[in-house]
């Protein structure tokens, strides 16, 4: 699956996302992002669907999710990709009780043929934003 669509945001801006992208989207991917900021993705199953310019999750993924099959919309996992440094950091919000849910996500982005193509051994994943019960 490489090319996948071109999104039209509503402020005009044009989006292109890629699935599971080839060494030559990786390049591209890279090349139209900050180094520190990554690329913006969707896990989806065993897949990856990667975009730039880098726009919001929150920007994309209505549309995404209505041009995805239905087998590929959950579950579905945002994330952030910085290959200088081989990370994929988990960027919703997860309750800290549900460490076995955390662990799940971690292996489920750790056998995405994508990532382990372009990061290979050096895949890291994090899941930086956990929610806290109040004290």
């Amino acid at each position: 699956m490489p090319w996948f669509t071109t999104l039209r945001m509503p402020d005009g801006r044009t989006v292109e996302v890629f699935g599971d992208p080839t060494p030559r989207e990786w390049r591209e991917l890279e090349e139209a992002i900050d180094p520190v900021d990554g690329v913006r993705g969707q896990v989806a199953g065993e897949h990856l669907l990667a975009w730039t310019p880098p726009v919001l999750h929150e920007e994309s993924d209505a549309e995404l999710r209505r041009l995805v099959s239905e087998d590929l919309r959950d579950p579905w996992i945002p994330v952030r990709i910085v290959p200088a440094l081989g990370m994929v950091t988990v960027t919703t919000t997860l309750p800290a009780r549900e460490a076995a849910a955390r662990r799940l996500l971690v292996r489920q982005i750790e056998a995405v043929p994508a990532l382990r193509r372009r990061l290979g051994q050096h895949l890291k994943v994090s899941v930086d934003h956990v929610l806290e019960p109040a004290a």
